[in-house]
């Protein structure tokens, strides 16, 4: 919270052109995922490799953080670099 109150951009990439939400969503930091959406983080981009946050998540096996970005409508139907979506 203090960093976007600071004015950080929610949506910047790191050096290796990754989101914070990604990286949220990847370490199942629930609560972070929270404020990052809440603030206007975009759930719905993929990074260069085609990966999305609830991607990510359902990977690694956060399903409450897989449960509330559909709960917000993260889209389900973005096709990676190999054609595949999440279902």
């Amino acid at each position: 919270d203090y960093l976007i109150q600071h004015g950080a951009d929610v949506n910047k990439l790191n050096n290796y052109k990754v989101s914070p939400i990604l990286l949220a969503c990847k370490n199942g930091y629930l609560e972070i995922v929270k404020c990052l959406v809440q603030h206007g983080a975009d759930f719905n981009r993929s990074s260069d490799r085609g990966i999305t946050p609830i991607i990510i998540a359902c990977r690694n096996g956060y399903s409450k953080i897989v449960e509330f970005l559909l709960e917000n409508k993260a889209t389900i139907e973005i096709n990676n670099p190999y054609r595949k979506t999440l279902l």
